[in-house]
């Protein structure tokens, strides 16, 4: 039997809930939780385990940030580089586009 659980966390007020900050960085690896309670309609304990995700990274901020964070100044750079040389083939297929339909007209 699978027991699906959902939870949301809501945050009541204008500040953060918590700020967590890591004591170390690197891998870390994570275990599982034991979880305790008493169902309904019963007095028995229930004891039950999460599953352990393994081994993960706690990156530092600035790892993080530079890792994970958009970079809209190279994909700014990258379009301007890229600008000219995609306007001027556009502009070339346009001047020839015009003079083969200019040339088929006067066949016509």
């Amino acid at each position: 039997m699978d027991l699906v659980l959902e939870y949301g966390l809501y945050n009541i007020g204008d500040k953060a809930a918590l700020k967590v900050r890591p004591r170390q960085f690197g891998v870390f690896n994570y275990t599982s939780a034991q979880v305790t309670y008493i169902s309904e309609g019963s007095t028995d304990i229930r004891v039950g385990y999460t599953n352990a995700p393994g081994e993960g990274y706690i990156y530092r901020l600035k790892e993080y940030e530079r890792k994970f964070a958009p970079k809209y100044i190279y994909w700014i750079v990258f379009f301007i580089l890229i600008a000219p040389t995609t306007l001027g083939s556009l502009l070339a297929y346009s001047k020839s586009k015009t003079k083969y339909v200019e040339l088929a007209k006067k066949k016509n």
